[in-house]
């Protein structure tokens, strides 16, 4: 997990009319097709929903961790956020925590920044909340 030095206003407001400014880094374990879920803050949720490991789950590998989501993964888990950056939207499943803004799947940033996640590192992008069936659930 990325700790990132940015102040952040929570996720946490289900209103999906509101448009938050978050920090979004990367994490390439995410990535990976046959982790299983078991090591996810989210991983009860997960596992009652049929999800073994993390290439199981629908979107795959549009995945990551959220700030919304609480360390012992008993609020925030499951829900999608659509993230915008220089007018490209992705839409990512949250199955984790994370310290900050949305911790998300190598290849996921690569979706938003065009491929150039390594290089950015870190980003602010805007994230809305959006109904689950937007990632596949």
């Amino acid at each position: 997990m990325i700790t990132l030095p940015f102040t952040f206003s929570s996720l946490v407001s289900r209103n999906a009319s509101s448009v938050e400014s978050v920090t979004i880094s990367y994490d390439t374990a995410y990535d990976d097709f046959s982790a299983q879920v078991t090591n996810l803050a989210c991983s009860s949720n997960l596992t009652n929903l049929g999800f073994t490991n993390l290439g199981s789950i629908p979107g795959f590998p549009y995945i990551g961790g959220s700030s919304a989501v609480s360390s012992s993964g008993s609020t925030g888990c499951i829900t999608c956020w659509e993230l915008s950056y220089n007018e490209t939207n992705i839409n990512v499943l949250v199955v984790d925590y994370a310290d900050e803004g949305l911790n998300i799947a190598q290849a996921a940033m690569n979706g938003l920044t065009g491929g150039d996640a390594q290089e950015l590192g870190i980003l602010w992008a805007t994230a809305v909340e959006v109904d689950v069936t937007e990632c596949g659930m």
